[in-house]
């Protein structure tokens, strides 16, 4: 079976609520999730430069533009470093291959700001996720998992008992 490796920063971790990344491996695929919380684009990239193989497939979620490497936590955007990293995003992009997706989660937050369920959190409701996987990757998603999804509705944030909630979910 062919391994799915997602990239992203805190869209991609399922820390607040199950994600895009939690989905695919729900529906039954490998998934090596190296997202991270605050994660750098520079971060982001290295992480796919020392993974990248021409065997598996690759789903890259770059984060916003001008974090610094290393600050887990809101900081100022520093312009310079906001246009270095325009600048490797860039260049990543146009060294796109085959097995390699590219987006960003600015393109994912606009997106999912259209549905009103969306939920007032930073990251965009499990449904929301669900919705564009179907959207952009129908062949690693399960359809009736996504169905559950949808019917189950918001999920309360860093919910106590989160992978039983997800779990139960999944396999009820």
């Amino acid at each position: 079976m062919q391994k799915i490796h997602t990239y992203s920063d805190g869209f991609g971790v399922g820390h607040a609520f199950p994600m895009w990344p939690q989905i695919i491996s729900a529906s039954g695929f490998e998934v090596v999730n190296h997202s991270e919380v605050s994660i750098s684009v520079q971060e982001l990239i290295r992480k796919f430069e020392q993974t990248y193989n021409t065997h598996d497939y690759f789903i890259m979620q770059m984060p916003q533009p001008g974090r610094i490497p290393g600050i887990r936590m809101p900081c100022k955007l520093d312009q310079n470093l906001m246009d270095s990293d325009n600048k490797l995003i860039a260049d990543f992009v146009s060294y796109q291959k085959s097995n390699v997706h590219f987006s960003t989660v600015e393109q994912m937050d606009v997106w999912s700001k259209s549905f009103t369920d969306r939920g007032n959190e930073v990251q965009p409701q499990t449904m929301v996720h669900a919705r564009w996987l179907k959207k952009h990757f129908p062949q690693f998603i399960d359809q009736q998992l996504c169905v559950k999804i949808e019917k189950h509705g918001a999920w309360e944030p860093f919910h106590w008992n989160r992978e039983a909630e997800w779990k139960t979910l999944v396999d009820g």
